[in-house]
This record gives C-alpha cells, sequence and structure tokens, in this order.
C-alpha cells in the first residue's frame, strides 16, 4: 500500500520541470502581477475563457489572489495548484499553469492553463502540459489527467 502523499508539501517543495530546458514554473504570487496584468488586457488572451478582459490592474491582482488562495488544504487535501510558466531565456512570463479538480477518489486532476497570446504556436504550451503530466504521476496519487486542447495555442 502506497504511503499517503503529502501534495501541500510537494507543492511547496517541488516544481514540475520542463525536460527541454526552454521553460520553468516558479511558485504563483503577485510579484509576477504587473506581467500578467500586461497580457490579461488582450482581448486574445480571453478567447478560450468564460470572462471579460481585464479593464484595470486592480482587476488582474483580485483574479492573481483568486489563484493563490484556491491553492489551500480543504479537509486536509489540496485541491489546486497554480504556478507562473517562464522562459529560461530571458525570464519572461509565459503565463500560468494549474493542476485543479485534484480529486483522491477519482485519482485524477486537471491541467489549466493561461498563456500569452503572443507565445501562441511556439510549442509551450506542449512543454507545459508534458510537465504537468510528469509533475503529476511523479508526486501525487493520480492515475489520469484531464486536459482540454486549443490548438492554435501551441
Amino acid at each position: 500500500m502506497m504511503d499517503k502523499i503529502d501534495l501541500n508539501k510537494i507543492y511547496l517543495n517541488k516544481l514540475p520541470a520542463d525536460d527541454s530546458k526552454e521553460i520553468y514554473f516558479e511558485s504563483i504570487s503577485l510579484t509576477g502581477l504587473d506581467e500578467m496584468h500586461k497580457y490579461s488586457t488582450n482581448d486574445k488572451f480571453y478567447e478560450f475563457f468564460e470572462f471579460n478582459v481585464f479593464k484595470s490592474k486592480t482587476e488582474t491582482e483580485q483574479y492573481l489572489k483568486k489563484l493563490i488562495n484556491r491553492t489551500k488544504l480543504i479537509d486536509g487535501d489540496i485541491q489546486a495548484m497554480y504556478w507562473f510558466v517562464r522562459l529560461k531565456d530571458g525570464d519572461q512570463l509565459l503565463g500560468t499553469a494549474a493542476l485543479v479538480n485534484i480529486n483522491k477518489t477519482r485519482e485524477s486532476a486537471e491541467i489549466g492553463y493561461g498563456i500569452d497570446p503572443s507565445f501562441w504556436g511556439k510549442g509551450y504550451v506542449l512543454l507545459l502540459q508534458s510537465a504537468l503530466m510528469k509533475y503529476t504521476f511523479e508526486y501525487s496519487e493520480s492515475s489520469s489527467v484531464i486536459s482540454l486542447q486549443c490548438p492554435r495555442m501551441y
């Protein structure tokens, strides 16, 4: 029988890793607010989302705080994990990545991401997805990962 894995400790101490060495993950925090706000004002960014373009930095900050707060223990289990994803060459913010709807009963998690449209079509989404799948299977009890595909982002 597998020992219970403390996902909260893993989230705080381990980050997803990209084997290609082109991108890296960092803990999501308010330090990335200015960069996130820049792409959050782009209409194209919302093409696959169900909410409207952020008009002010305050709206972006409120949303970023929501993402930070979603990474909390609920009844002893973590339900979501969020990260910023950056280019290794130049440290530019590509966007956010997440494991959401982490469900120990179903042994599943969903991959989510919001990528700056200026990086769509350059292969970064595939790198991000690969790193998150590897991370999920390596550090959690999940046996399945769900990811919706948006081909124009690849």
